[in-house]
C-alpha cells in the first residue's frame, strides 16, 4: 500500500513540475514584455526630454546673449560718455 502512495506522489510531483514549467515559460514571455514595454516608454520619455532640454539651452543661450550685448552696450556707452566728459573739461 505505501508503493501505491508513493507512485501516486510520482505522478502528481511530474504533473506540478510539468505545470509550473508550463506557466514559468508564460509568466517569463509576460514579464519580458512588460520590461521591453516599459523601457520602450523611457526611451521615449528621455528622448522628450532631450529635446525639451535643448529647447530650453537654446532660450537659456539666446537670454545670456541678448544680455551680453545689452552690457557691451551700456559699457561702450558709459567709455564714450567719459570720454566726451573729459574731452570737454
Amino acid at each position: 500500500m505505501t508503493e501505491k502512495h508513493f507512485s501516486w506522489f510520482m505522478v502528481g510531483l511530474a504533473m506540478g513540475a510539468c505545470a509550473s514549467a508550463l506557466l514559468a515559460q508564460r509568466q517569463r514571455k509576460s514579464a519580458l514584455q512588460v520590461m521591453a514595454g516599459k523601457i520602450v516608454n523611457g526611451k521615449a520619455f528621455l528622448y522628450r526630454t532631450g529635446a525639451r532640454a535643448r529647447g530650453s539651452a537654446s532660450q537659456l543661450l539666446d537670454h545670456g546673449v541678448t544680455g551680453l550685448e545689452r552690457a557691451s552696450t551700456a559699457f561702450t556707452a558709459a567709455v564714450e560718455a567719459g570720454k566726451s566728459a573729459l574731452a570737454a573739461r
